[in-house]
């Protein structure tokens, strides 16, 4: 593994196996069997909120990436950053023509 993979530069940066931001789907998967297993659709309700209300939670405290935001279609070379605007030179009006 490189050095600008450890630094967070990569494209992909690895996450713990464990971290907190499972505990929304922990809480959604349960909803289930609490449903259907256990039958007691008001501890399901309970656990679908719950989960719900902490994914909000979560994606709204999250911290934003350090690095940009790389979005890749169905092949590598579509990859494009989107996180950071693009840059014309002034003459043009589309930062597509190369200019």
């Amino acid at each position: 593994m490189s050095s600008d993979a450890d630094a967070g530069h990569g494209i992909a940066q690895r996450l713990p196996a464990v971290s907190w931001r499972v505990v929304p789907a922990v809480l959604i998967v349960l909803a289930a069997p609490a449903f259907f297993v256990a039958l007691m659709p008001w501890l399901g309700w309970t656990l679908l909120a719950a989960g719900m209300i902490a994914a909000l939670l979560v994606e709204r405290f999250a911290p934003a990436p350090a690095g940009p935001t790389v979005r890749i279609g169905s092949r590598l070379e579509t990859a494009r950053v989107v996180s950071r605007p693009r840059r014309s030179c002034g003459t043009c009006r589309s930062s597509r023509s190369g200019c």
